[in-house]
């Protein structure tokens, strides 16, 4: 028999349960109804709970894999739009069916005449479609690095990503990069060191600010100023070295192929479409896009070194 207040399995006859010490009258040979009334009401909810905690981990994997394809798509349809917006290739690619079939007939139909229309169409829904992917992505980073503060920094991180991009990649149209001259990356690197120090300011305080140069002895001030000094011209550099070096390299290699095509055997010509083709997507493409993420990243890790945490 079991004792009728905490459950516990007693011997037959027995008046005292030795659980709980208390004293039984009316005893009972039978599982007493707390256990079973206990077991039968938690079981569906805990089940409940489980099921309830599967179908949101699910959910949220879900939306971030549909996050993602999103995101990809999206940088796949601009570039489809930038090259090839003439035969809607992008909007085939992201469903938008009605807008490719126009765009694809007023190139086919009108013999090419009209494709710069429908051409100019997709570069600018390209762009459109590259530009919402830059905000969201400089947002994210932002958030990463700068927590709850990224609304105030993020505008000037788009900027410097936008600025970048357009300087870096206009090599693309032949000519040549405003980064590649010595003073367009120092102002940038020296404006982005005056937001540096009004960040520092804002939040620590120009107490604190000024108090930060003494640290962690007073000896320490001048090589405290002179490292602070040097942040700002040091990234300046970086991207000034990285872009001038991939002209340089770039300007090497047309005069080559030009000396080729002067030759007996016009090499040049044959060579020159595939070359630079390749060149200019390795330094114009590949390495001005990683300039523009290091010099972002950078701005962030300075301006988040400078502000105290939350």
């Amino acid at each position: 028999m079991f004792c009728k207040y905490c459950g516990k399995e007693i011997e037959n006859g027995k008046e005292v349960c030795d659980e709980c010490a208390s004293r039984q009258t009316n005893v009972v040979n039978e599982q007493p109804v707390k256990e079973s009334v206990v077991t039968e009401s938690t079981s569906p909810i805990k089940d409940n709970t489980v099921n309830s905690s599967n179908n949101t981990a699910n959910t949220t994997v879900n939306n971030t894999t549909n996050n993602s394809v999103n995101q990809k798509s999206k940088v796949a349809a601009g570039l489809f739009g930038i090259f090839l917006g003439s035969f809607g290739v992008h909007n085939f690619y992201l469903g938008f069916t009605g807008k490719a079939v126009a765009q694809l007939l007023i190139t086919i139909l009108s013999c090419g005449i009209l494709s710069p229309v429908s051409a100019i169409w997709g570069l600018i829904e390209g762009i459109l479609l590259l530009a919402e992917m830059l905000v969201s992505w400089t947002n994210n980073m932002c958030k990463d690095v700068l927590g709850s503060r990224w609304k105030k920094f993020a505008p000037y991180v788009l900027f410097e990503a936008m600025f970048l991009a357009v300087a870096n990649l206009s090599g693309l149209l032949g000519l040549t990069p405003p980064t590649a001259n010595i003073c367009v990356p120092l102002a940038l690197g020296i404006v982005t060191g005056f937001v540096i120090h009004f960040a520092a300011i804002k939040y620590s305080g120009i107490k604190a600010y000024l108090k930060s140069y003494l640290d962690p002895f007073p000896i320490m001030l001048p090589i405290n100023i002179f490292s602070e000094l040097v942040t700002p011209i040091s990234m300046g550099l970086r991207l000034f070295g990285n872009i001038f070096s991939g002209t340089m390299v770039m300007t090497l290699i047309y005069y080559v192929l030009g000396k080729l095509a002067l030759g007996v055997i016009p090499v040049g010509y044959i060579l020159t479409p595939f070359v630079t083709s390749v060149l200019h997507a390795i330094f114009d493409v590949f390495l001005g896009l990683i300039q523009v993420y290091v010099f972002m990243l950078l701005t962030v890790v300075f301006i988040a070194g400078k502000i105290p945490e939350e």
